[in-house]
């Protein structure tokens, strides 16, 4: 059995191309929602021989669609009926030539709370 885990940053992931360096992820924005979305592939790559390493076979493991939202703003109530915090996504940061998305700039205020 092969366990195998990995974690991609936000750029990393919108970093993704393929072999023509063509983009593989999508990023989608509204004025709610930003949406990140592409297509998960794993694919099992070996030697078709072990005499050579010039020669390889692959088979399709996974392939899934996947989208990820992020609501640029998220309200969350006390049982009250008071707003607890409001976080509010404030900007992306870029590389200088419009490519790679490099951050993200959040903001998150909550109430004061006496006891």
């Amino acid at each position: 059995m092969v366990t195998y885990e990995r974690t991609f940053s936000w750029t990393e992931l919108t970093a993704c191309s393929d072999a023509g360096d063509s983009a593989l992820i999508q990023v989608t924005q509204t004025n709610e929602t930003v949406t990140l979305s592409g297509t998960f592939y794993v694919e099992l790559v070996s030697p078709y021989t072990m005499s050579t390493s010039d020669y390889y076979r692959s088979a399709p493991v996974v392939q899934q669609e996947f989208g990820i939202v992020l609501m640029r703003q998220v309200n969350v109530l006390a049982s009250t009926g008071v707003q607890l915090f409001i976080s509010t996504v404030m900007g992306y940061g870029r590389a200088a030539d419009g490519g790679n998305y490099s951050g993200m700039l959040c903001v998150v205020e909550s109430i004061e709370c006496d006891d």
